[in-house]
């Protein structure tokens, strides 16, 4: 608690609270402010940000704004849900900017972590107990697919199991 000359005892959690929450309130206004004043300009570049493993063409093919077109705050909305539907990325941002006079939508991402490794067991009447360990992506060859290799060693043998699945 603060002292008499601060006036009443307010905590001090609740004022930085309140703060935080007034600045975050001021940021958003501004964006919205910022957003609403591109809304209907010429789009003159996309710009991508952190798309480091992924080959480019996969994220501005789930785009709906294009260059040469006119921006839309529900249209970035709108790609960025298509971004998220790849499930290649753990942060997405799409955005309109305004950069010397030009309008130009960026597009930050981050990419997920692009091998997961994986433990495995299988249990048959034919082979026994099989267990082995493999990679998982869901970023394969570069492109939004999903796919993992296993091997399973047991049972007298070793079994190879591989999927790939395109999105």
């Amino acid at each position: 608690m603060w002292g008499s000359r601060c006036g009443p005892s307010v905590p001090r959690r609740f004022v930085v609270a309140v703060f935080l929450g007034a600045a975050a309130a001021n940021s958003n206004a501004a964006a919205q402010a910022d957003s609403a004043q591109l809304e209907n300009r010429i789009i003159d570049e996309i710009r991508l940000i952190g798309v480091n493993y992924t080959k480019p063409f996969v994220v501005t093919r789930e785009l709906a704004s294009r260059e040469g077109e006119p921006y839309s705050a529900a249209k970035a909305r709108k790609d960025a849900e298509r971004l998220d539907r790849l499930g290649i990325f753990s942060r997405i941002d799409v955005r309109g900017i305004e950069e010397q006079g030009r309008v130009v939508l960026e597009v930050d991402v981050l990419e997920t972590t692009a091998f997961v490794p994986q433990i495995s067991v299988r249990l048959t009447d034919e082979d026994g107990i099989q267990a082995g360990g493999g990679l998982a992506t869901v970023n394969a060859m570069h492109r939004a697919m999903s796919g993992s290799a296993v091997v399973l060693v047991g049972g007298g043998f070793v079994s190879i199991w591989e999927d790939l699945r395109s999105r």
